[in-house]
């Protein structure tokens, strides 16, 4: 197993710990075990997994329950979670997908211990050369932003690893965040705090020689490593329950809340290199989160959903 380098993610700067009673296991056909709909209240501090969890719950939410847009077999042998952290999205696909092998690969052992036996959770460095001898139907990565230095190379491998007509997809957030323009009433670019926040951390992140925002630049990224039929969605994310829709305003306050909750984690490490001491830190972050909370600002940002396929007539598996 190669050394494992410390990782800028967001999601790397708290230490894991084991997810609590928010969520529970339930049992479906054919004997196969999978988590039930997590809930989560807004006065309850979340450990970093729950949070992890949370944001599955919200991407897939905002994808009207979708686990992946590309068009992938119905019934896909092989499929491959990057960054697969709790593993909630590989033992999802697990579940739809039960003739496949999903195989999640993260740094830190903090999955989930009730899966599908058709899932392999695997503790290792994506950056590293791959060894699989076999290739994927499908090559799954969401929320790396800030975990890899080299994209062009990880995407260089997992073109080797997908298999002839198979798809590889990442979505991932932007860190620019959009507010209501009072005299137009469209969304203008965040001015104050909240922008000079984000720019700090994409920044710390940059320093250190990681990607905070692969999103807008993962089309072409793609396309540069071979795949075709690479295609963008643009998700509007919002920030807060003041959407004009439902299911809006449940991705609002989720997003919201996983903002809050993760703050201290995305700004620590960067914050502290800077040269901030913690008091300093707390207390500038506090006005960062009572800003957040002003719905009348009614922010957003974006959700990038970017999918290429491996060109070829013929499908190996």
């Amino acid at each position: 197993m190669p050394e494992t380098r410390p990782s800028m993610s967001p999601r790397a700067l708290l230490a894991p710990r084991k997810a609590s009673s928010s969520t529970s296991t339930t049992r479906t056909g054919g004997g196969t075990t999978r988590l039930a709909k997590p809930t989560f209240s807004p006065t309850t501090k979340l450990y970093e997994g729950e949070r992890l969890e949370l944001i599955h719950h919200l991407v897939t939410l905002r994808l009207n329950g979708a686990l992946h847009l590309a068009p992938i077999s119905p019934q896909p042998h092989r499929i491959l979670d990057l960054g697969t952290g709790t593993g909630n999205w590989a033992v999802d696909v697990a579940v739809k997908y039960p003739s496949a092998t999903v195989h999640g690969i993260d740094v830190s052992p903090t999955q989930v211990e009730s899966y599908p036996p058709n899932v392999r959770f695997e503790i290792d460095d994506v950056e590293e050369p791959w060894t699989y001898t076999y290739s994927f139907n499908l090559i799954h990565g969401r929320y790396l932003a800030g975990a890899i230095k080299d994209w062009p190379r990880l995407l260089a491998q997992a073109y080797r690893q997908t298999t002839y007509g198979g798809w590889a997809e990442f979505h991932e957030f932007d860190m620019e965040f959009l507010a209501e323009n009072p005299e137009t009433r469209g969304k203008i670019r965040e001015t104050g705090i909240i922008d000079e926040w984000s720019r700090q951390i994409a920044d710390g992140i940059r320093d250190y020689g990681y990607e905070p925002e692969p999103g807008p630049k993962l089309r072409e990224w793609l396309a540069e490593a071979g795949f075709v039929d690479v295609t963008q969605d643009v998700f509007t994310m919002p920030v807060g329950d003041w959407g004009r829709q439902e299911d809006l305003r449940e991705v609002g306050g989720l997003t919201l809340m996983a903002l809050l909750d993760g703050i201290t984690a995305m700004s620590l490490r960067v914050f502290t290199a800077k040269g901030w001491n913690l008091e300093s830190m707390h207390v500038y972050l506090a006005h960062v989160r009572k800003s957040l909370q002003d719905r009348t600002k009614m922010r957003e940002h974006k959700l990038y959903v970017i999918r290429g396929r491996k060109s070829h007539l013929k499908v190996r598996h």
